[in-house]
């Protein structure tokens, strides 16, 4: 069984926050840091953070099966499924009222850059000019959709009042698993509505 193709869990979370450091470093902001976290307690929020978690996966369609011949001459059984990952994206940044001006960024500000580059996928680092770019590199990824943001209230310990944004994007993997067949005489092909 040939798993190159598989694509590990490990391996779409550190492609993700590698394309999140890459978009806040694009928007001028390398001091942030981007972390995986599920959901962080507002006592345990770091100040300039992005976190960001898988919130579910699950199969998209079916599982299919053809042969496919290798480079070699061979012939693999190729089996392909798609997967739909849901990502939530947040952030967090101290406000200071007294220090508040109309040119503060505010956590709000970063998770409304970065939904706009999720669904546009450009680079509007270059002088300016948008180019197309891809944060998320492979004909194996892409990116579906994002939902609105949502502006979580909370209050601190000193009794302030501050804002958690956050958004969640679909990400669709495509998975492929091949096998190593012996000789085939005929293909026989079945295909089924879906």
């Amino acid at each position: 069984m040939d798993t190159s193709n598989y694509q590990k869990f490990n391996g779409i979370i550190h492609l993700v926050k590698q394309a999140l450091t890459d978009m806040l470093g694009d928007l001028g902001y390398e001091n942030w840091q981007v972390v995986r976290a599920n959901q962080p307690t507002i006592q345990a929020l770091q100040n300039e953070t992005v976190y960001f978690d898988v919130i579910s996966r699950r199969r998209y369609g079916v599982q299919g099966s053809k042969p496919k011949k290798t480079n070699s001459g061979g012939w693999q059984m190729e089996s392909v499924w798609y997967e739909e990952w849901l990502i939530q994206v947040s952030a967090f940044k101290q406000r200071d009222p007294v220090n508040d001006t109309m040119d503060t960024t505010t956590a709000s500000d970063v998770i409304n850059l970065l939904q706009g580059l999720v669904n546009g996928n450009t680079d509007l680092a270059s002088g300016g000019i948008a180019q197309p770019k891809s944060y998320f590199q492979g004909d194996w990824i892409n990116v579906i959709r994002s939902t609105d943001v949502r502006e979580i209230e909370f209050e601190t310990d000193s009794g302030l009042k501050d804002k958690f944004p956050q958004f969640d994007f679909l990400l669709v993997v495509e998975q492929r698993l091949l096998k190593n067949m012996e000789k085939i005489d005929t293909i026989e092909l079945e295909t089924k509505r879906i």
